[in-house]
């Protein structure tokens, strides 16, 4: 019952109870919100929550507030439903998809952003951008997209930004950089340079980080359905995926599982263009900290004057603050 309840809640559906249906708006439970005692209910979910049955609460109680082998747990290990902090609370989503890869880039007239999104759970950020903030679709394709949003919209998807990134992602690298544009060297060339770049180097100060980092990223990337958008011409996107991978593993067995869908067709693709035009956002005011981004130096091989790079990440983990201070 607890999990049909999150379910229901979070995507707007009607949950039955006895006899009586409840037509749910799309609603981010607390972890203790079927716990409330409410006299006076103000919409269809705290009217659910009144009519919760007394032995229901008990029970609820005892397995919310237990710290392991609880409803969260179980939850978790048979992905139903997970936690995850918004604004500072507890909340209980449902997990309503499978690990992917979302790759898409982010320009202005000077620099180019690529963001590699690692996705625990791309369809419960998918609805949270549909059903929750309520972002209309292009047309022409039919799609979610940076770029067609107005200032409202976009403003309403980067305060709920870490609501966003929390519920679907594991990871996420972003990279700045103005050797894509007019390149000095094969596309194929930079691509490698900027990956490798974001990982390799610092040895003496960085080194346990960035190998750990890149360990990471190589983890949740082989062997997952990888989308990516074509904004790498003339490469086609599934080798821009292989390189990726093949780079990340370095001297390592490597299964790059390229998803060969176009953008109106990958939620992956468009969860993964809405976070990278609102990090652009954050990054062009220095605000990347709102959202715990991370930034680590590039050991920077690209040919060419003046081109270079600066690389961010976020993990589901805290942050592993940079021990040397670098230029943003």
């Amino acid at each position: 019952m607890f999990g049909g309840i999150v379910r229901a809640a979070f995507l707007g559906e009607t949950f039955r109870l006895d006899r009586n249906n409840y037509v749910l708006n799309p609603t981010l439970v607390g972890k203790y919100d079927v716990l409330r005692s409410i006299s006076n209910p103000a919409s269809e979910f705290e009217r659910l929550v009144k009519d919760l049955p007394a032995d229901f609460k008990t029970v609820a109680k005892s397995e919310l507030y237990r710290r392991s082998g609880g409803w969260i747990e179980k939850g978790e290990e048979s992905r139903r439903f997970k936690e995850i902090e918004l604004d500072g609370k507890p909340s209980v989503i449902p997990i309503l998809g499978k690990p992917s890869v979302g790759i898409d880039t982010s320009s202005d007239s000077e620099w180019t952003y690529l963001c590699i999104a690692c996705f625990d759970d791309v369809e419960s950020g998918y609805s949270f951008l549909e059903k929750h903030l309520r972002l209309p679709k292009a047309k022409e394709p039919a799609e979610i997209k940076w770029l067609k949003l107005n200032p409202a919209y976009r403003e309403s998807v980067t305060g709920k930004l870490p609501a966003l990134i929390g519920m679907s992602c594991n990871a996420i690298l972003v990279i700045k950089t103005n050797a894509l544009m007019n390149p000095e060297e094969k596309i194929v060339d930079v691509f490698i340079k900027l990956i490798s770049g974001s990982f390799s180097g610092y040895e003496r100060m960085q080194g346990e980080l960035r190998t750990a980092l890149k360990d990471k990223f190589f983890t949740l990337i082989n062997e997952t359905p990888t989308h990516c958008d074509p904004d790498f011409s003339p490469l086609t996107t599934d080798k821009i995926v292989r390189q990726l991978v093949r780079t990340l593993a370095g001297t390592r067995p490597f299964v790059p599982l390229h998803a060969g869908l176009k953008s109106e067709e990958s939620h992956p693709i468009q969860v993964a263009d809405v976070i990278c035009g609102a990090v652009k956002g954050l990054l062009q005011g220095k605000l990347q900290e709102k959202i715990g981004l991370v930034q680590i130096p590039y050991d920077n091989k690209l040919k060419g004057k003046e081109r270079t790079a600066k690389v961010y990440y976020w993990t589901k983990e805290k942050a592993t603050p940079v021990p040397r201070a670098v230029n943003t």
